[in-house]
């Protein structure tokens, strides 16, 4: 039974996601251009860091801590 709620769980998001891209203008992304760039680029940078920090005092391996910063 839970195999089967998993599934279509996967399912689910693959029709999520399809439908997320198919809403995607690349005209309106080409607009907003280098500030957009800029903003997903200290964004993630941040979120790395803040997760590195995070993990360190806790997880102890670098490894993990990598890990916490790619699921955020």
């Amino acid at each position: 039974m839970s195999g089967r709620i998993e599934t279509l769980a996967q399912v689910g998001l693959v029709f999520l996601m399809f439908s997320i891209g198919l809403r995607l203008s690349l005209r309106k992304l080409r607009r907003l251009g280098l500030p957009l760039l800029a903003a997903v680029f200290l964004g993630s940078l941040a979120m790395y860091y803040l997760s590195r920090l995070v993990a360190a005092p806790s997880a102890g391996a670098p490894r993990e801590g990598l890990f916490l910063a790619g699921a955020s």
